[in-house]
């Protein structure tokens, strides 16, 4: 069996750039879902004890609201999710590097079959977790 080394080294290369990178994307995923959660505790209204009635903002006419952008949970997750695409890119393309490096299908070995489980656990939540409602659980995902 050859082994062409400068390939193997660009494979290696690529795998520990990926975890860098899978490892930034769950620091910005984890302050997604802190800042998730606090907005959801934040948005709680306190009602009236004689029942609902509107607020003086409301009744007054004229009155503009102002509509604000993203907010910060979405703003750190969508840095979270654009990194673990890169992230997968990068996977794949170890995983190539490592198939043409060794002339064979990358999964002779444990390192080889564990970086091959990793990238398809990536790719299929990519496919899976697009909903704004599970996009939530990537920490959950790449925690493992």
């Amino acid at each position: 069996m050859t082994l062409n080394d400068t390939l193997a080294k660009y494979s290696d290369w690529s795998f520990e750039a990926a975890f860098a990178v899978v490892v930034l994307a769950m620091l910005l995923l984890v302050i997604e879902y802190a800042t998730y959660r606090s907005k959801l505790v934040a948005e709680r209204e306190l009602v009236a004890a004689g029942g609902v009635g509107s607020s003086p903002a409301e009744t007054v006419p004229g009155r503009v609201e102002n509509t604000t952008g993203r907010t910060l949970s979405e703003r750190f997750g969508n840095m979270g999710r654009a990194l673990v695409v890169v992230a997968a890119a990068l996977m794949i393309a170890s995983i190539v590097l490592r198939g043409l490096a060794t002339e064979r299908f990358p999964l002779g070995n444990m390192y080889e079959f564990v970086a091959m489980a990793c990238t398809a656990a990536i790719v299929f939540s990519l496919v899976m977790l697009r909903k704004p409602a599970y996009r939530i659980l990537w920490v959950y995902v790449l925690a493992l």
